[in-house]
């Protein structure tokens, strides 16, 4: 590809901000409401995380690497992603953010022995918790083992959230203003503009993975997916044949994704969602400027004899997405979903 005919992001978003009202320290956890929390727990366990806390009303699971839990799943009405949570690193962060409009008061958070937290709204109506953790004991060790027969968990710790907007310039905006992120890989249709990116923590020169949160842009707010780290390949395989014995859904993979360069598998749990998990990948520090990319038709190379339905949504194949920015730049009214 030569330099002319290289992509180049025509759009303001996604950049970093130089003075964020918060630095991100970590991705602590994913927020699920549910009606049927056995039926949740139980693909949970099967998926590789531990049960921390369970009552009426909540359920709190935990990866082997994890200081407390990274999944909360709520008893609720109907099944949906309700949001995402990020640590933050100082009281001043928590007071700033919780200054904003919309955000809650500070409070004591439950599922930690000694923390307090804010909520905010991003724009697309997710709820996203800034967490700092006063006092922190080690996580209990754990014996992980790969071959998928312990019923110690397998998961170490969660690693991305990857979102569905339909305001992509607002949503990566937001995520960067409020917690510091930094784009790492933005894949760009014909025209330049964003199809989804990727971004990471801000770490200063220690190295961080390179993807955190991934921002896509859709039609209406949605979770694409969230992912999980486990040890090795060997991990990932072992895990799904458990799965695949316990009648759970395969999405994609094994395969190593294009971007990021990690290696993967996905499952839908019982209520459609779609949970990662991976290995490897890139690690930068904070200096590294963002690549941009041409639009993938497929966003997994496959190692596994599967469908290509079966690795990769048709919603991203490149065929969907020139149909969508035809449509859109013959019809340039925002279209906005608007949380009731």
């Amino acid at each position: 590809m030569t330099p002319s005919s290289a992509p180049r992001l025509s759009t303001r978003e996604p950049a970093r901000k130089t003075h964020p009202i918060a630095r991100a320290k970590r991705l602590s956890h994913v927020t699920f409401e549910r009606p049927d929390l056995d039926r949740t727990a139980v693909f949970l366990k099967d998926f590789g995380l531990e049960v921390v806390r369970r009552t009426n009303t909540e359920l709190l699971l935990r990866g082997a690497h994890d200081h407390d839990s990274c999944y909360v799943v709520r008893r609720g009405p109907r099944p949906r992603f309700l949001g995402l949570g990020f640590e933050v690193g100082s009281l001043l962060e928590i007071q700033t953010l919780a200054a904003l409009p919309g955000a809650t008061r500070i409070a004591s958070v439950g599922r930690l022995e000694n923390g307090v937290a804010t909520r905010l709204r991003d724009p697309s109506g997710f709820e996203v918790e800034a967490l700092l953790a006063t006092e922190r004991k080690a996580p209990e060790p754990v014996e992980i083992a790969a071959d998928g027969r312990t019923s110690r968990p397998n998961v170490l710790r969660l690693g991305q959230v990857v979102i569905e907007v339909a305001d992509f310039q607002a949503s990566s905006a937001w995520y960067t203003e409020h917690f510091g992120l930094i784009p790492s890989d933005v894949e760009v249709l014909p025209d330049g503009s964003p199809a989804r990116a990727y971004f990471r923590l801000d770490q200063g020169a220690t190295p961080t993975p390179s993807h955190a949160l991934g921002i896509a842009q859709g039609f209406v707010p949605s979770l694409n997916r969230s992912a999980f780290v486990v040890r090795d390949a060997d991990a990932i395989r072992a895990r799904g044949v458990a799965l695949t014995k316990r009648g759970w859904t395969h999405a994609w993979g094994m395969g190593r994704r294009i971007v990021g360069a990690h290696v993967c598998e996905c499952w839908k749990d019982a209520y459609g969602d779609k949970h990662e998990h991976y290995c490897g990948g890139e690690l930068v520090d904070a200096t590294r400027e963002p690549n941009v990319h041409p639009m993938a038709a497929e966003s997994v190379a496959p190692w596994t004899k599967v469908p290509s339905s079966r690795i990769s949504n048709a919603r991203w194949s490149t065929r969907s997405w020139l149909r969508a920015w035809a449509w859109l730049r013959g019809n340039p009214k925002e279209y906005r979903h608007v949380f009731s």
